[in-house]
């Protein structure tokens, strides 16, 4: 897309990583803050996988907790790869850390709840392409805050393409965090934390490092894409388009 290649080449010749913080980090943090609902605060990372990991750890340092109930996919991380098939050296320790729930279904979700009280730090889940019953995401939201723990939804695959402020924005349910990736820079590579303001200052305390992830071409692509999403029907045609081939 023109728009998007001018604004990466431009930022090229200006410089892509910098010793501090580039005005871009704050530009796109401030384009975030204005569309997804939960997000008050923002962290940028590379992959998907950083955003979550991070989002995780914040979760637990949030509740002092250190067990997760997941539902879907959330990356190769050894704290979630360890339920995978491919969990060759990963340590054993992990796997009794890790619980999983299943979609449109919230007894499974209380089952964990039950099982583990006072120890699930964060509730983790995908919005596959099932569409939820009976509200599930607000079901699953409700049984985090009831039990103290965070709720974190990742939105990697849905950001910024079932809405622009994601799946949260389609059904009405607010995360605690949210994840975010792919879309959002039109394939470049940037992700994103964000979430409420109380968790995400956990970022001070939490070892969350990455080298690139303040790198500008990255965050030029995000700021185009998403002004452009903002400008532009893309969104509804993409329903539309997705409508027909169902």
């Amino acid at each position: 897309y023109l728009p998007i290649t001018e604004a990466v080449q431009m930022q090229m010749i200006r410089g892509t990583t910098f010793t501090l913080m580039h005005p871009l980090e704050v530009e796109v943090a401030e384009l975030l803050t204005e569309l997804i609902p939960c997000a008050e605060m923002v962290r940028f990372a590379k992959n998907g996988v950083d955003a979550t990991t991070g989002a995780v750890r914040a979760a637990r340092s949030y509740t002092g907790r250190e067990h997760i109930a997941y539902c879907g996919y959330h990356g190769y991380q050894d704290w979630y790869a360890i339920v995978t098939e491919r969990s060759a050296g990963i340590p054993k320790c992990l796997a009794g850390l890790m619980h999983k729930f299943t979609y449109n279904r919230i007894e499974t979700l209380n089952q964990i709840f039950d099982k583990y009280s006072n120890q699930i730090a964060a509730v983790i889940m995908e919005q596959p392409t099932t569409e939820p019953e009976n509200n599930f995401l607000q079901q699953v939201k409700d049984a985090a805050q009831r039990h103290g723990s965070v709720f974190i939804l990742d939105e990697i695959v849905t950001g910024f393409r079932y809405a622009l402020g994601g799946a949260q924005e389609l059904y009405k349910v607010t995360p605690d965090l949210a994840c975010f990736g792919k879309g959002m820079a039109n394939g470049l590579p940037l992700a994103a934390v964000v979430g409420r303001k109380e968790i995400m200052q956990e970022f001070e305390k939490v070892f969350f490092s990455t080298t690139y992830g303040g790198e500008t071409l990255s965050l030029a692509a995000a700021k185009v894409a998403i002004c452009e999403l903002k400008a532009k029907p893309v969104i509804a045609h993409i329903w539309a388009q997705g409508r027909k081939f169902r």
